[in-house]
């Protein structure tokens, strides 16, 4: 027994409490979920469930998200508990946090004590923010960071070269239009397979129907400017290529300091067009540019994600890191 666990035995003991949440919480999760109970009083929970459709991992694997805690001890308590239960039913892994798939919200942001509150580095809408306790808390049930993202942060909004490849892009018919607040149903309905195929192959993507993607993006696109959410068309009117970006609400920066956050930008695997996922980020630039922000936020790459290479070229600067952790018994 550790001092911290013979501390959390002084206060008062630890008990688990489970159930099966029906209405899925959080849009689409349907994980279980565990509670810790410490004289009658929840001090933790979270979601778990096993699972063998993460992409790259072979064999079941345990999924832990909605974590939220009172009590950092009862916390750790609590994630041991959930491992346990995941390998009882098979699993070769865990991983977290994870609210059931990537679509939802996962990984920890890190480095997010008080100073990263600033103006410059404030957290974004929609970003991922945690206490730092919480991954001492997934450290101190044996979890660690295994794969790292980034958000990365520009103030040069135009780059050599993009208005050669607007001229190419619009020589290959291909065509940019801004959301319609009117075809938001109609819009979804042809985002949704361009999202699967684009994304299909990224680390730990786990399908969900058209549904759950429904339900977690129709409420979002009536909050956006439908001047940054933008779709590229072949000339024969296919849909190429989706980014949504919007104007960041969070923390009341300067106004020079006004952000335009990049959140999504995907193409599909098979265009016919080089370069239209460029052309779309520089629009976004350009548009933002116009409108008096003072940055773009390239938010939540993968350290592996193609889109890296595009927040290269316009000169970008870290901003955060993030990590998604994992168990093994």
């Amino acid at each position: 027994m550790t001092d911290g666990d013979a501390r959390a035995m002084a206060r008062g003991a630890i008990t688990f409490c489970s159930e099966v949440d029906d209405a899925g919480g959080r849009p689409g999760s349907g994980m279980a979920q565990l509670s810790a109970v410490r004289d009658g009083v929840p001090v933790a929970r979270l979601g778990w469930e096993v699972c063998e459709d993460l992409g790259g991992l072979r064999g079941p694997v345990g999924v832990i998200g909605e974590y939220e805690v009172e009590d950092s001890a009862a916390g750790v308590a609590l994630l041991r508990e959930a491992q346990r239960r995941c390998v009882a039913l098979g699993a070769v892994r865990v991983i977290g946090p994870m609210d059931g798939s990537t679509w939802q919200r996962y990984r920890f942001a890190l480095g997010v004590g008080e100073s990263a509150r600033g103006a410059g580095q404030a957290p974004f809408l929609l970003e991922p923010w945690n206490s730092p306790d919480r991954i001492v808390e997934f450290e101190g049930a044996g979890f660690r960071a295994v794969t790292f993202y980034e958000s990365r942060l520009t103030t040069e909004f135009t780059r050599p070269g993009a208005e050669a490849l607007a001229n190419r892009v619009a020589r290959a018919g291909v065509t940019v239009s801004s959301l319609s607040p009117h075809r938001l149903e109609t819009t979804l309905a042809e985002v949704w397979p361009l999202c699967r195929d684009a994304f299909s192959g990224a680390p730990y993507y786990r399908d969900i129907d058209f549904q759950r993607f429904r339900a977690l993006h129709l409420g979002l696109l009536t909050q956006m400017d439908p001047e940054f959410v933008l779709l590229a068309r072949s000339a024969e009117g296919r849909l190429l290529a989706f980014v949504l970006a919007y104007p960041d609400t969070v923390g009341g920066p300067p106004p020079t300091l006004r952000r335009i956050i990049l959140k999504t930008l995907a193409v599909t695997p098979d265009c016919p067009t080089r370069g239209v996922g460029t052309h779309l980020s520089d629009e976004i630039h350009r548009r933002a540019q116009l409108r008096g922000f003072g940055c773009v936020i390239h938010a939540l790459m993968h350290e592996g994600n193609p889109t890296l290479r595009i927040s290269h070229l316009h000169h970008s600067t870290l901003f955060r890191r993030y990590a998604l952790f994992e168990w093994t018994p």
